[in-house]
């Protein structure tokens, strides 16, 4: 149905991972990311005419690198002049906030774009309101399935993917400037921070730390690069979607009863409804990442961003005042729809390398959350383990975590090329692509690489920190004090966004459909 969320959650890249998606990472001076997103969405900008060549928009109101004026060495789209290597060496990496200019990115970004939604996909074209069951309509089942097969049948024009990024383009900490190279060789050795600085220079740093950033998306280039830490064969595809914090999606939670449910799960049920799914055309968002990941070579792609856990829309519903319902099933049913679809249709094949989210919960199967792909050998879900080498509080576990790799205290990149240590899933996934771009077997098969990092795991699931550079791991022991603990571990109102746009906890997903049963 929706062309983001399909592609997100079956061909490779999949609310609450890595920074919320991945990471309590750098603070967020506003968790409302959309309102600060430099890229237009459809609704604000105008219509964009629906394209039919590859899924590529080329009058998608989306700034490109050229039009923003030069940054680095990106000329034409943010498009750098270098030639793209083995598969092995080219990652896809799909999140929000780069800033290409980074010394770890310089030379390494070869294609840039941007997915642009209308803002209507939020909800497959429901309209919001009221569970239509709730007050007494009279389900027209016939209605229903023919309507949603009539619309299944027809593409999916709501997201697109778009030529260029807008690129993050504000240095951070200006005022403190003269202490950066300091700062950053004192992450980087871990040394204790009292011991590189003199108490009012401390102080000086987490003043401008805790007061200057007004506009904090910077997760792409954090996640971006990691991945680029002394990796030099590297290649990247950046892809920019605007994401979304927690509040922002769980606000747009309705109350939905248990019989509306029910009856959305019959509707699927249906061996009719069923073949139109599976069977429905591509999307042009779908038709345009697998041209850039073709075109490109991608052999893998980092996500550090995914879904909210079942559990935790349920939660959000419950403190909205709604009955509890349980929703598990429903998401298994569309989980395994969506993988039929995905195996029923040709696409290339690409190693989805995806943070496994910061809730703290456990995640078995699909009916825990759509991220969960079971048997999936193109996909891995990468939870973290703390410098203590234990699994992390905040890390998302279970059957469907395939591996865990360090996620406490992370050194990356900020805008500046400032660094900073951040806590999250979504700096334990790069760090396993990383480790995949630069000594999986070659030639690259993704389901050989795969297999190959599950293979590196010890009897905790863990791939040892022998496999990852040193020098990325931060001792938050050696932070001065409070204030920066603090900062390595940020609390809600400073996460950077890290929830897709159009995923509206998929609850919409199922009001679009229900809507139907309802006859309205």
């Amino acid at each position: 149905m929706k062309a983001a969320d399909r592609y997100l959650a079956t061909l490779a890249i999949s609310l609450l991972l890595g920074c919320n998606s991945g990471g309590h990472g750098a603070g967020r001076a506003d968790a409302g990311a959309v309102a600060e997103a430099a890229v237009a969405t459809v609704a604000e900008a105008g219509p964009v005419e629906p394209t039919r060549d590859a899924g590529t928009v080329t009058d998608a109101p989306v700034a490109t690198v050229a039009e923003a004026g030069p940054v680095g060495a990106m000329p034409d789209a943010g498009a750098v002049v270098v030639e793209a290597g083995p598969l092995r060496n080219v990652v896809m990496v799909v999140d929000d906030g780069f800033d290409p200019s980074v010394a770890e990115l310089v030379g390494k970004v070869v294609a840039s774009h941007t997915i642009v939604c209308a803002q209507s996909s939020a909800d497959g074209g429901a309209e919001a309101g009221a569970d239509p069951l709730a007050e007494g309509a009279d389900p027209d089942f016939a209605r229903a399935k023919s309507d949603l097969i009539a619309a299944l049948r027809e593409p999916d024009h709501s997201c697109q993917l778009g030529d260029g990024i807008q690129p993050y383009d504000q240095s951070w900490l200006t005022s403190v400037d003269g202490y950066r190279d300091r700062w950053n060789a004192a992450l980087r050795s871990d040394t204790p921070l009292t011991q590189a600085f003199s108490a009012a220079e401390y102080a000086t740093i987490i003043s401008a730390l805790q007061t200057e950033p007004q506009d904090a998306r910077v997760h792409g280039t954090s996640v971006a690069g990691l991945l680029a830490y002394q990796n030099p064969e590297l290649r990247l595809v950046l892809v920019q979607y605007p994401l979304l914090s927690t509040s922002e999606v769980t606000a747009q939670v309705q109350c939905i009863s248990q019989a509306t449910v029910d009856q959305a799960m019959a509707l699927l049920a249906d061996p009719e409804v069923r073949a139109a799914y599976v069977s429905r055309p591509r999307a042009d968002l779908d038709r345009g990442l697998d041209d850039a990941i073709s075109r490109n070579n991608v052999g893998s792609l980092n996500l550090s961003l995914g879904v909210l856990p079942t559990k935790a829309v349920e939660d959000a519903m419950v403190a909205q005042g709604c009955a509890a319902v349980d929703l598990g099933p429903w998401q298994a049913r569309l989980t395994e729809l969506d993988q039929e679809q995905n195996a029923a249709q040709a696409h290339p094949s690409a190693l989805s390398v995806q943070s496994a989210g910061n809730a703290g919960v456990e995640v078995d199967s699909p009916a825990d959350s759509a991220d969960c792909k079971q048997g999936d050998p193109t996909h891995m879900l990468v939870g973290a383990y703390g410098v203590d080498g234990a699994l992390a509080s905040f890390s998302n576990h279970g059957l469907c975590v395939d591996v865990l790799a360090p996620g406490q205290a992370i050194i990356a990149p900020l805008p500046g090329n400032w660094l900073l240590p951040q806590d999250g899933t979504s700096f334990s996934a790069p760090l396993v692509a990383r480790l995949a771009s630069m000594e999986a077997p070659l030639p690259f098969v993704p389901s050989q690489t795969r297999s190959w990092l599950v293979s590196l795991r010890d009897s905790q699931s863990r791939i040892p920190a022998a496999e990852f550079p040193p020098d990325v791991v931060y001792n938050p022991q050696h932070a001065a004090g409070p204030s920066a603990l603090a900062l390595l571990r940020p609390g809600d109102a400073t996460k950077p966004s890290g929830l897709r746009r159009t995923d509206a906890v998929k609850l919409h997903r199922l009001l679009w459909i229900l809507d139907r049963l309802s006859g309205r």
